[in-house]
């Protein structure tokens, strides 16, 4: 399986080039366990050192995981791979507020299109009970966000197209943020507004009307940007800080 790496370039990217093509190829599959480092040095070609290397740059990139007295071990690819990268950006201070309003109102509009015609019980199950969740006057701010991510991660999931639920969640850190800080400054209301909207794209969702789940979902996006506005007059700033993500929930993916 492994070649002798050769030495046009750095051994280290070459020892990594190869694991990672073995992975994504689904020759190496989620779970496997990588040979030790002393046997993928001889497969390779290359001295432990180099092996130990490539493979913390996998395990940078998602690809692996490192288990302390245990091995190293090849991770399923998920949009957790993307979300790492979005909430890096966000521990950099270089997302603001606008931003996210811009890409939110060219990725969503179109996931409450899709999901109107596409969703199944299951989904619209899911997003009822995030809704309910949130009609619960004495969950916390954390709680609250946690709740409302949730809600889009669902629509994301009901388009049954699984680059949009990549992407949604990638963004859920960042998501997740906004909200926080809304709820922490403005209080109930961001709460009670996302029933309101929530409520207003599901009932478009049910009833099959991508029009109507697209227009209502302008208005919601239209709010929360208000929303944001408020939030950076009072001195929040107009660059979001970092929050830990919430945990993906889902226990059905998009092409099921």
């Amino acid at each position: 399986m492994f070649k002798t790496v050769t030495r046009d370039s750095t051994l280290v990217e070459r020892a990594n080039e190869q694991i990672e093509t073995l992975i994504i190829s689904g020759a190496i599959r989620p779970g496997d366990r990588l040979p030790p480092e002393r046997e993928l040095g001889e497969m390779l070609g290359v001295s432990r050192t180099v092996v130990r290397e490539a493979v913390r740059s996998l395990a940078a990139k998602g690809l692996v995981e490192v288990r302390t007295g245990s091995g190293t071990y090849v991770r399923k690819i998920g949009p957790d791979i993307m979300t790492a990268s979005f909430d890096l950006l966000l521990r950099a201070g270089s997302v603001k507020s606008e931003e996210v309003h811009e890409v939110r109102s060219l990725l969503e509009v179109k996931i409450a299109e899709l999901a109107a015609l596409r969703a199944r019980p299951a989904d619209i199950q899911a997003m009822e009970e995030t809704i309910e969740l949130l009609k619960n006057r004495s969950i916390n701010p954390h709680e609250y966000a946690t709740a409302d991510v949730a809600f889009h991660r669902h629509l994301a999931v009901a388009t049954r197209n699984h680059l949009l639920l990549a992407l949604v969640q990638s963004l859920q850190g960042v998501m997740f943020a906004v909200r926080l800080r809304a709820a922490s400054t403005l209080g109930d209301a961001p709460r009670e507004n996302a029933i309101l909207y929530h409520s207003q794209i599901l009932e478009c969702v049910k009833a099959g009307d991508s029009n109507g789940a697209c227009a209502a979902m302008l208005e919601h996006l239209a709010y929360a940007r208000e929303v944001m506005r408020l939030v950076e007059s009072s001195g929040g700033g107009d660059t979001l800080d970092h929050q830990p993500s919430p945990p993906a929930q889902d226990h059905h993916a998009a092409g099921e």
